[in-house]
């Protein structure tokens, strides 16, 4: 619980981008539902503090686990999935305006 009260914190930042490998595999961001115990407190925790999650393609092994959450519509946006860096089973996430 302590990582969320930090999340908490970020959150109220003018302008906030957090990005990640989070291991939140079974979340749906379209529909705002997970099937498991963490992953739902992890999806209430970015909805109560007015967190977006941005990328919507997958990033490891058709699975979206690497996100990029944040607090201001518009501040990331064109965020492309592909190619992996060195040996990283993750797919590259990036933006381009």
């Amino acid at each position: 619980m302590m990582k969320y009260k930090q999340l908490e914190v970020a959150s109220q930042s003018c302008a906030l981008v957090l990005m990640g490998d989070f291991n939140h595999p079974n979340i749906c961001w379209v529909s705002s539902m997970a099937r498991h115990v963490w992953s739902r407190w992890f999806l209430q925790y970015a909805e109560d503090n007015f967190l977006t999650q941005v990328v919507e393609e997958p990033t490891r092994w058709g699975v979206l686990l690497d996100l990029v959450l944040t607090n201001r519509n518009g501040l990331v946006r064109n965020v492309k999935v592909g190619g992996s860096l060195g040996c990283s089973e993750h797919e590259m996430v990036g933006s381009r305006s």
